[in-house]
């Protein structure tokens, strides 16, 4: 995982059962009955708690005033002026609204344009991270173990952070890379393994030895 990434997304997802659970009023609903919406933050911006009330207030707002004068026929329709919602103008570009088919309610999007280089300084930090664990040391002697194997696994990553493939970067270079890497530091682990446990095919990468 890519620890920024991931607890910016997560909280995003934790604000989004605010809105759902306790912040909407009955009306609302009139607009969950019919559409969809996906808001678009700030990349680097993130509503504390102290502005989080105020936020939710001025995105009811705007959703209740959308209502008054629905466009049933529209497909999808982009809404980006905010001058009269500070606090959603701070934190957000943009709410996509669209007919609903199958209600998903209001959705924070979460994902992004970033480099697969990002995915592949998180795996080597991940590995840095189980490496350098104290706990891990003398786990092997300690618990009478014949080997200590790490498995670093590969799945609910590719949903939070930048994907680990891109252009000019597969998994294959991927695994290169880290057995260079682990050439150099791999105590105290007997094996490392890669687990790339994406559908459908799910594989599994040895890195070291």
């Amino acid at each position: 995982m890519h620890e920024d990434q991931t607890t910016r997304f997560r909280a995003f997802e934790d604000l989004e059962k605010i809105i759902r659970n306790e912040a909407f009023p009955n009306t609302i609903n009139d607009f969950l009955k019919h559409y969809d919406a996906s808001i678009f933050p700030v990349s680097d911006k993130f509503p504390s708690k102290l502005d989080r009330s105020r936020f939710i207030i001025e995105l009811i707002d705007i959703l209740n005033k959308y209502i008054v004068a629905p466009q049933s026929h529209m497909e999808r329709e982009w809404l980006n002026d905010f001058e009269n919602h500070p606090n959603l103008k701070q934190f957000i570009t943009g709410i996509s609204i669209y007919p609903t088919r199958v209600p998903c309610g209001i959705e924070f999007v979460k994902g992004g344009a970033y480099s697969p280089e990002e995915a592949r300084n998180a795996l080597f930090e991940r590995l840095d991270d189980k490496i350098n664990f104290i706990n891990y040391k003398n786990l092997k002697e300690e618990s009478m173990l014949n080997e200590l194997y790490l498995v670093i696994y590969y799945s609910m990553a590719l949903i939070y952070n930048s994907p680990l493939e891109g252009v000019e970067q597969d998994i294959h270079s991927i695994v290169d890379l880290a057995r260079n890497r682990l050439l150099r530091n791999n105590a105290p682990f007997d094996k490392i393994f890669l687990f790339y446990a994406l559908e459908p095919k799910k594989e599994v990468y040895v890195l070291f030895p």
